[in-house]
């Protein structure tokens, strides 16, 4: 269930346009304001510790009473599901242990799509953890690809589930009907208690949450761009292609930019522009609030 006061800001664009930096010193700015702010990276550059020169094993940190950041770590996540895929399916299939089949599953973490899943799962998990006791969701998001990727993965699994479903529903109505044929009562139909009906449906349901803080009015995407071509060129492309996705980008900041430029609100001119200069150090929120004010007051 979308929460009624959590607010939550996409950081977006290329790599090296400046998102972490601005995602942390956004986050500052909202921590000093007393605003309860949780930071989440789902950057496999694994840079925001760098930022607060935390050294930790942990992937959460609590910097002050009114923010916490995190890492999301790609790998140790993708060695936990895969052992825990192994897990289930070796409990359910013993006999591959007798092949000695069970190595082949060792290749999960390598599975396309899977570090989509994981940084979709990490959003959705922190989302439900954080929705009651903080105000702002920070999430400071990986390079272009990588991102629309898991965009594109949240309407791609609602369909694909939304597929399984039915033909579970189909195979579950055919064994009813045999049933009848053999007239064995059930007080119960198959498809109210069915263990894999009812796991596809939680799936859904986590999807489609997805999908909503997403398209939320309290969700915010901001992309992030450089005055150059490369930069200027990938960042109508990141917007092209999410509006495909049914996503709409609501801001676009120019970092790096001292001036205005006329070609950038000409290629910009039907979102918010807002052109700041390039953040440098973790000190850089105290001469700069008025910057960081003008991105969270959207």
């Amino acid at each position: 269930m979308i929460s009624d006061s959590l607010k939550v800001l996409f950081f977006l664009g290329k790599g090296g346009v400046g998102k972490t930096t601005i995602s942390c010193n956004t986050a500052n700015y909202l921590s000093k304001s007393k605003k309860h702010t949780y930071l989440l990276s789902i950057d496999p550059a694994n840079n925001v510790f760098d930022f607060y020169r935390i050294n930790s094993k942990s992937s959460i940190k609590t910097i002050n009473e009114y923010l916490t950041v995190e890492e999301l770590h790609l790998d140790k996540k993708k060695e936990e599901i895969t052992n825990k895929t192994i897990d289930s399916i070796k409990s359910q299939y013993k006999y591959l242990t007798i092949f000695n089949l069970e190595n082949i599953f060792n290749t999960l973490k390598y599975t396309p799509g899977i570090t989509e899943y994981i940084c979709l799962n990490a959003i959705y998990e922190t989302y439900i953890k954080i929705k009651d006791n903080f105000e702002y969701l920070i999430i400071d998001t990986p390079p272009t690809g990588l991102f629309i990727q898991i965009i594109a993965l949240i309407k791609n699994t609602q369909n694909w589930i939304r597929e399984l479903e039915k033909i579970r529903t189909k195979l579950l109505n055919k064994k009813e009907q045999l049933a009848n044929i053999k007239r064995i009562k059930s007080e119960k139909k198959l498809t109210d208690n069915d263990k894999i009906l009812n796991i596809l449906k939680e799936e859904e349901n986590i999807y489609t949450l997805l999908e909503n803080i997403i398209n939320d009015l309290k969700t915010n995407l901001i992309l992030i761009i450089n005055n150059d071509s490369i930069s200027k060129k990938e960042g109508l492309y990141i917007i092209n292609t999410l509006r495909e996705l049914n996503v709409n980008i609501n801001k676009v900041i120019i970092n790096k930019a001292n001036t205005k430029d006329i070609e950038l609100e000409s290629l910009y001119k039907n979102y918010y522009l807002h052109f700041i200069p390039n953040f440098e150090s973790y000190n850089s929120i105290n001469l700069d609030n008025k910057y960081i004010k003008d991105i969270v007051e959207i």
